[in-house]
């Protein structure tokens, strides 16, 4: 929050293993024979490429899950924190630096009305991310048409690939992922240059973990104001297993 702004990071960075390992590209079409003989480099090269050139901002978003709170003797005005991103203790144990991390609140038409206007680029990407036991279209995503690369080159192959299968790249991931509920903004990029993206004006609120460091909170408040006056700042704390919010200071 320093400077108002909040880092990308490149796909092969993440700690899903399906999107920072290998993936076996191959050919498919007629021109087989020539891509081997010729292009066999371009299947290296188009998992090189994606993996270090898509840069990704990952977001816990709001669980739109039809969820009976009936049989679970939820009151209505604590139902809507089984919904929210910040109130997921898992998530702060996995992201959140084992409840010591701070959690970003935003503004989400704020933050893509920044996001269009950043980057001018048509190759960037929206969108919550689709969860499947297997996929299937990964694998259909990983064949590359022999008739792209021949008739239009390598760099432009990719792209025709990455503009029809940006789906499967960046909005897919296994059914083990699904209480994340992530939401995604992705751009690519030439040599993997690092990008950021200003915050000021959709940033909404700060909320620290349980074990964030009490006597940090004052340091939060400051960074919090300094980035937008009215973003409003937060401890959480969890009582019987419920999360609460108290004011940071």
């Amino acid at each position: 929050m320093n400077d108002k702004q909040i880092n990308f990071t490149p796909l092969v960075s993440t700690k899903d293993p399906r999107e920072s390992k290998q993936w076996n590209f191959g050919f498919i079409g007629n021109g087989q024979r020539i891509c081997l003989e010729n292009y066999e480099e371009a299947l290296n090269d188009f998992d090189n490429s994606i993996k270090n050139n898509s840069m990704i901002l990952s977001f816990c978003g709001w669980n739109n899950e039809k969820i009976n709170f009936e049989n679970n003797a939820i009151p209505p005005y604590r139902q809507d924190y089984y919904r929210v991103g910040w109130a997921r203790s898992r998530m702060w144990s996995q992201y959140g630096e084992k409840h010591t991390g701070v959690c970003l609140v935003f503004d989400r038409k704020k933050l893509e009305e920044q996001f269009k206007s950043t980057f001018k680029t048509d190759k960037k990407f929206t969108g919550r991310v689709e969860y499947q036991y297997h996929l299937e279209s990964f694998v259909i995503a990983r064949k590359i048409e022999c008739r792209n690369i021949i008739e239009h080159g390598v760099d432009k192959a990719l792209e025709m690939q990455i503009d029809k299968y940006f789906h499967e790249y960046f909005f897919l991931k296994l059914m083990d992922y699904r209480d994340e509920h992530e939401y995604r903004l992705v751009v690519i990029v030439d040599d993997g240059d690092s990008i950021r993206l200003p915050i000021e004006s959709s940033l909404k609120g700060v909320i620290v973990g349980i074990d964030f460091p009490s006597e940090e909170y004052g340091r939060i408040d400051a960074l919090a104001q300094n980035c937008n006056s009215a973003v409003e700042r937060y401890f959480l704390s969890w009582q019987e297993g419920r999360p609460q919010l108290w004011g940071l200071l």
